[in-house]
């Protein structure tokens, strides 16, 4: 079995994500995850993508984030 690791960076997006996985050659979704039907009446996994504001900017002050993982994308 090969596993082939992909991303994909979403900026901006207004609109559900619809997504699968390749699985042995086969198109999949995951049925443990948020599913919907596309227009032809295909199963997709669906990610809502939401803007993400802190409610408390004082609580930010003097963080660090830790550092990015080293990129596996190609």
């Amino acid at each position: 079995m090969s596993i082939q690791l992909r991303c994909v960076t979403i900026t901006c997006v207004r609109v559900p994500v619809q997504y699968k996985f390749i699985v042995d050659g086969e198109w999949k979704y995951d049925p443990n995850q948020p599913a919907m039907f596309d227009e032809m009446g295909n199963v997709n996994n669906v990610l809502e993508v939401h803007e993400y504001v802190p409610e408390n900017l004082d609580g930010l002050s003097g963080f660090d984030p830790p550092p990015s993982p080293p990129s596996r994308c190609e």
